[in-house]
Formats: structure tokens, C-alpha cells, sequence
């Protein structure tokens, strides 16, 4: 994705989210955060843990790098709100869009994209150099 589709993408994610009641969004948030807990990102809070029935219930929406970090990926985190919240799949895609510029920033993919393209000449004039 391209920096301006992600920030066009952003834009829309943040006028759905804006015509969700305020009680809806704090359904998203805690379906999110549920998410983040079943993934293994964030630790789930005392009294507050599904972590354990959520890997029973939704095994396919659970993945991992050879690592052992989590996999997250927008759509099984839509499925999981989906399917925990009871509420439209573009809500919680758009939540999800939100959290994660709130979390790494708006200019992620723009900065991504330029890690890239360094890598990629540092490479070049390495080989170039015959190192």
C-alpha cells in the first residue's frame, strides 16, 4: 500500500468510527483489546481474561512467526471483533485501522517505505563496492 492509500484509508477509517456512538466505539475498543490479548500482544487484565476460550473458540484467527511473535493481520482482527462484538465487520475494520495509526503513527507506511528503499540502495552500492 502506498503512503497516500494508507492516509486515504486512514481518513475513511476515522469517519465511520466518528458516526458510531460513543457506546458502540467502547464495544470496538474492548473487542480490539480482546484481540490484542488473544494474540499474545497485550497481557490480558486480572478478572478480565478470555484469552484461554478465545484460542478454543477461534484457533484459525491465531497465528505466529517461526519466532514466536504474533501474526496480526486486519482480517482475522475483524473477524475476531466480528464475532465477539456482534458488530459490522467495517466498524471493526476501521477500528483496527485507527488503533494501529494511534499506535505506530500516521506516517508508518511512508516510513516503512523509505526502510525499504534504503535498504535496498545500501545494498546496491554494497554490491556495487564488492562487499
Amino acid at each position: 500500500m502506498q503512503a497516500s492509500e494508507y492516509k486515504t484509508s486512514l481518513q475513511l477509517a476515522r469517519k465511520i468510527i466518528a458516526a458510531v456512538s460513543r457506546e458502540k466505539q467502547d464495544v470496538l475498543a474492548a473487542a480490539y483489546e480482546r484481540y490484542m490479548c488473544f494474540s499474545g500482544v497485550h497481557d490480558p487484565e486480572p478478572g478480565v481474561n478470555h484469552v484461554a476460550e478465545d484460542r478454543t473458540q477461534f484457533p484459525h484467527l491465531l497465528m505466529y512467526a517461526e519466532n514466536g511473535d504474533p501474526l496480526l493481520s486486519d482480517e482475522r482482527c475483524a473477524d475476531f471483533m466480528v464475532a465477539v462484538s456482534g458488530l459490522p465487520r467495517e466498524w471493526c475494520l476501521a477500528w483496527d485501522e485507527v488503533a494501529f495509526a494511534e499506535e505506530h503513527g500516521e506516517d508508518f507506511v511512508e516510513n516503512q517505505t523509505k526502510r525499504q528503499e534504503s535498504n535496498r540502495l545500501e545494498t546496491e552500492i554494497a554490491t556495487a563496492l564488492g562487499n
